[in-house]
Order: structure tokens, then C-alpha cells, then sequence
């Protein structure tokens, strides 16, 4: 028997929370605290123990209408880099001069050279924060990011930084020809039945490559990509990522509270994975801008989703009132 929740195109089995251990009365005083704190909720979807407990999507949207996930997206980009490595055509370990020898610019800071791809994973990477906008000024981004100076030794510091992402983004099409979409499709998109509806390039000198932050999903999208973490790379029966891929993804490898503790985050005080950041409540969680969360909790044996419009003081309090409720 399959260990996996098995979908049927976008059918999936479905069950009361009661008979998974969540009481409906936590549900709906989850949806009470939302409506009185006026709240901007478009979906959320909960599974557990391979079934959907929750289903719920805001009108005037549907199951499958586009939806921007901002940050979020920075979990595709990783899950790239991951299949990338189990085809044996990349390393963690591999340096970032190396994979983008093409750009290299004329002068860089001699540190540069010590920066791996897992350090650009795990925002480990040494530059400033402003970083990012000044390489989005020029006409060559990845160019700009490699000559920029840098604040301190690559992987000893993490420090929130949405240059590395664009990076990553672009390793597939470096390895082997392909864009980010186009080498995940067949590995990923597909057979999960997932389609990305956003495919937006700012960059001047290299106009095949995705801004990751523009991707699209549906809600149904966003819950099967948590699921697909949850079964640890698994997908109705078929591994389609190695487990101990996965696995590394929810690893705590920084601290995050020195650097989030001016802004009283406390949400996002529990480290950072490869793109994620360490649930208060256990596992792991996607996090994308005003409320984009996919959120993994193997020890739970839940995974969820939420989409939502809100200002960064109510994006806390959406996953507080989540984790007050129904984990």
C-alpha cells in the first residue's frame, strides 16, 4: 500500500478533522479570530494523515485561479537545485564562480571564490541586503552580484537576501540548457499536475531566466507542493525525489534570531533551512510575502497552505492564529 495521499488529477481523498485528531470547533474558531482581526484570507488547505481536512477557497477566487507567491517560490527553486543533484550534474559543495564562470567580472572581492551553491540556499552568502536592488539596476544581474563586495565569509551568517534566489533560478539553464520551468516540468510540474502560470524575466542580459518572486500557483497547487515535502519526494506511490533530498530541506543549518529579534518576528526565530524557515510548532515552512505560506509538520503529519493579502503585521498573525488553532 502506498504510503502517499493518492490524487486523481486534482481529487483527493477527503475527511473529517475529527477523524484525524483536529476537533471542527478549533477550525472554526481558526476562521472566527481571522474575521475579527479583519483578516485578508484567500485559501488555506490542511491534510492529515493523507487526507484533506481542510478545504476552503475565498471568493471571488477558485481552486485553481493563479495566485502570486512571492517568497514562496523560493522552494521551487530549490527543489531544482535538489533534482539537479540527484541526477548527479551538481553539488551543494559546487563553488558559485565555478557554476557561473560565464559572468565572472573583472574584479570580484577574493571571498567570492570560498562561496558555494549551498550558501546561496541557505542566504549564508556575505552580501549587504542592498545588494539585491543594485544588481536589479544593472544589465547583467548575476554579473553585479558576483562583483559586489562582500560584509563577511560566505556560509557563517544568515541574512535575508532575495539575490540568492534569482541565482539559483538560474542554475538549471547554466547545467544543462534549460529554464528553471522547463527543467522542472517533466520532474516535478507535471506529475503532480501542477502548472506555474507566471514566467516574468528582468534581466536584461539573460532574458530566458524566471524572477523567481513573480511565480504563480493555484491554491490546489500550493497545497499538493507542501504535500509533496510532507511524503518526502514522493508522489501517488513514485519517488520522484530522494528522501534524504528532501530531508535537507527542513534542516535548521542558521539561527535566525539575532537577525529578526529589532523586528519582534518571533515566528521567524526558529533557523533557516534551505529556503525555509523552522516552524515554532515543528517542521518546516515556505514563506512568501503578504501571507504566501506552504507549511510542512512531518511530526504532526500535516501540510498546509494559505494565501492571503496582508501587511506584514497580519501575515504573523495569520500563522499564529494557525498554530494556536489546529496545530
Amino acid at each position: 500500500m502506498s504510503k502517499d495521499m493518492i490524487w486523481s488529477g486534482d481529487i483527493c481523498p477527503e475527511s473529517s478533522p475529527e477523524e484525524q485528531g483536529i476537533h471542527s470547533s478549533n477550525i472554526l474558531n481558526f476562521f472566527k479570530e481571522i474575521k475579527d482581526e479583519g483578516i485578508e484570507l484567500h485559501s488555506i488547505h490542511v491534510t492529515r494523515h493523507n487526507k484533506m481536512i481542510l478545504d476552503c477557497v475565498a471568493s471571488p477566487f477558485m481552486e485553481n485561479s493563479p495566485h502570486r507567491i512571492y517568497s514562496s517560490a523560493k522552494g521551487i527553486q530549490c527543489l531544482g537545485v535538489l533534482f539537479l543533484i540527484q541526477e548527479g550534474k551538481i553539488s551543494l559543495e559546487d563553488k558559485v564562480v565555478d557554476v557561473f564562470k560565464e559572468d565572472l567580472p573583472e574584479e570580484m572581492d577574493p571571498r567570492m571564490n570560498d562561496m558555494k551553491i549551498v550558501d546561496l540556499l541557505t542566504m549564508t552568502n556575505g552580501h549587504p541586503r542592498t545588494g539585491f536592488y543594485e544588481m536589479r539596476q544593472t544589465d547583467n544581474w548575476i554579473k553585479s552580484f558576483l562583483s559586489q563586495p562582500l560584509l563577511r565569509q560566505p556560509g557563517t551568517q544568515f541574512d535575508y537576501n532575495n539575490a540568492p534566489p534569482h541565482l539559483i533560478c538560474c542554475v538549471p539553464r547554466v547545467v544543462t540548457g534549460q529554464t528553471m520551468i522547463d527543467y522542472l516540468t517533466p520532474r516535478f510540474f507535471e506529475p503532480l499536475g501542477i502548472t506555474d502560470l507566471c514566467e516574468t524575466c528582468l534581466d536584461p542580459a539573460h532574458p530566458e531566466d524566471l524572477e523567481p518572486t513573480t511565480q504563480c500557483l493555484s491554491p490546489r497547487s500550493f497545497i499538493k507542493f507542501a504535500q509533496f515535502f510532507l511524503q518526502r519526494g514522493s508522489w501517488n506511490g513514485k519517488q520522484l525525489l530522494r528522501e534524504d533530498l528532501c530531508d535537507m530541506v527542513g534542516k535548521r543549518y542558521f539561527p535566525t534570531y539575532e537577525f529578526y529579534k529589532e523586528n519582534d518576528k518571533r515566528v521567524n526565530r526558529y533557523g533557516f533551512g534551505l529556503f525555509c524557515y523552522g516552524c515554532p510548532c515543528g517542521g518546516y515552512r515556505f514563506s512568501g510575502g503578504y501571507g504566501q505560506q506552504a507549511i510542512v509538520i512531518p511530526e504532526l503529519d500535516i501540510a498546509c497552505e494559505y494565501m492571503a493579502n496582508e501587511a506584514s503585521e497580519h501575515v504573523q498573525r495569520i500563522f499564529e492564529i494557525f498554530q494556536g488553532n489546529i496545530v
